[in-house]
């Protein structure tokens, strides 16, 4: 049961829908959305039956269909169902779009229609519906001169009760013959604009619907109705596509849309080129913090040689200056054995007295016991501290050999120590010269190592001022990163809608074909 609840609209609204040649939509205008009760997009890819009311006839839609199949315009009152089960009327306009001689697409311009088509509709439809029609289309449709035939008719017969005064057979001849030969040349231009009328549109439902009447001045009427609303749909759908200069437009979005393919191509190229420069930066980033961290560490380990090498030059300088002692207490040593080794060649030649004078003593001895013997009794005495003597004299001599033994052996030990000391002297000269080189060559690695540490302090602050820098950089990269990723998505957006704006107008330059090809 259709719903009795009607809406209008501005008459200002342009209700625009195009489908494709299954009468499936395509584009539906806004003011089509707002008034049939959808939501944006929601009736594209649905058939155009969805918003049929059942109150329009099958006639009438087979009427339409057989005009836009075959190349023709149609203009006719259309009962349209709302979403939400309520109606509105429409005075559509439907045009076929051609291309190579082929229908592509059908498109529909609707305007908010007077009242008295909408009432007229109502009432023909209600009819048509009931297997019926309006009187005027049952009765056969009178032509202009037929109806001026007839008038004069009636006035000729009046005229002839006036004539009865005069010749009747001439006066009613005649004046017969000028009434036709009138009303033929009255109405010849009338019948050429009735005949071309009829070619721009024929329908007489339409005819009475629109004209409340079915004769010659209707169809006049009819397609006058026709043009104008022919005219109106091209610009409705000229003011709903806002489209000027079509090829000129077609190839410039052509152009921009190649364009815009480089551009996002060399977007694309660039944000890859970017991101590895950002991956290269980063990395870049922590191996200056690796080389900073590595620097800090060498630099330590600088300080930690550098106070080990004067350490160590200080225990050089302990160690030189103990050998320099030892080498003096060795000068002194080898003095005093130099004296001891004079003092022992002394007691040597003390020795030799000695030896010598126990020598002496022995002959002595024995000059006195040889003198005591001869003395005989008188001498024993005397021959008994003779023998006495010889025993001291021998024991001395033998003394003094020891004695020679133990000095010689002395002097020669001596000897061989002040070799030795002269040796360790020549040893310590040698330790004295090499510690004194290696000291210097210390100091020399000391200087070297101060240098290195200085140089490695510089260099760990101007890693750390490239790290901080390269920190920046790789911001700045991944913000210019985003700002090309954010181009990219605006490019593409831009692509879509130069592409959007390129079909568009190929559509309206075919909608501008079609109408002028008419």
């Amino acid at each position: 049961m259709a719903s009795e609840q009607e809406f209008t609209y501005p008459s200002d609204y342009k209700i625009v829908s195009i489908t494709d040649p299954s009468s499936i939509i395509k584009y539906s205008s806004p003011h089509f959305n707002e008034v049939a009760g959808y939501d944006e997009g929601e009736l594209l890819g649905q058939p155009h039956n969805v918003i049929r009311h059942p109150d329009m006839p099958k006639a009438a839609f087979k009427d339409l269909w057989n005009h836009i199949q075959s190349g023709r315009h149609w203009m006719g009152m259309v009962k349209n169902k709302k979403r939400d089960g309520g109606y509105y009327w429409v005075d559509a306009f439907t045009s076929p779009i051609m291309k190579n001689g082929k229908v592509v697409e059908y498109q529909s311009v609707r305007l908010s229609p007077k009242r008295e088509y909408v009432d007229r509709a109502e009432k023909a439809y209600k009819k048509i519906r009931n297997n019926s029609k309006p009187l005027k289309l049952k009765l056969p449709k009178t032509r202009l001169w037929q109806r001026c035939l007839m008038v004069f008719a009636v006035n000729l017969l009046a005229a002839y009760q006036l004539l009865t005064l005069m010749t009747p057979e001439a006066a009613l001849l005649g004046f017969f013959g000028l009434c036709v030969l009138s009303v033929y040349i009255l109405t010849r231009p009338l019948e050429k604009l009735c005949k071309r009328s009829k070619e721009v549109f024929n329908n007489p439902l339409m005819e009475y619907i629109y004209t409340g009447d079915v004769s010659d001045f209707s169809e006049i009427e009819l397609a006058m109705k026709m043009q104008s609303s022919h005219t109106e749909s091209i610009l409705g759908r000229m003011s709903v596509t806002v489209m000027e200069n079509c090829k000129d437009t077609v190839s410039s979005m052509g152009d921009l849309s190649k364009y815009g393919d480089e551009v996002t191509k060399n977007l694309n190229d660039q944000k890859g080129e970017i991101e590895q420069v950002a991956t290269a930066m980063s990395q870049m980033q922590a191996s200056s913090l690796e080389i900073s961290s590595s620097a800090q560490k060498t630099s330590l380990s600088n300080s930690e040689a550098k106070a080990a090498m004067e350490s160590g030059h200080k225990s050089v300088e302990d160690s030189t200056n103990a050998i320099v002692n030892l080498s003096n207490e060795l000068n002194e040593i080898a003095g005093m054995l130099d004296t001891l080794s004079q003092q022992s060649s002394q007691i040597g030649k003390v020795v030799d007295v000695i030896h010598g004078v126990a020598d002496q003593t022995n002959l002595l001895a024995l000059n006195a016991a040889i003198e005591a013997a001869r003395a005989g009794e008188a001498g024993r005495g005397f021959a008994v501290v003779a023998s006495e003597v010889k025993v001291l004299a021998e024991r001395t001599q033998l003394s003094t050999s020891e004695i020679q033994s133990v000095v010689d052996a002395l002097q020669s030990n001596i000897s061989n120590l002040v070799l030795s000391l002269n040796n360790g002297k020549s040893h310590s000269d040698n330790c004295v010269e090499r510690i004194t080189s290696t000291s210097e060559q210390i100091s020399q690695i000391g200087n070297l190592i101060s240098d290195v540490l200085e140089a490695g302090e510089q260099m760990a602050v101007a890693i750390e001022e490239q790290s901080v820098v390269a920190k920046e950089i790789n911001q700045n990269i991944q913000m210019i990163n985003e700002q090309c990723s954010e181009s990219f998505e605006l490019m593409t957006q831009t692509n879509a809608k130069i592409n959007n704006v390129q079909a568009k107008a190929v559509e309206l330059e075919s909608v501008i074909d079609s109408f002028s090809d008419r």
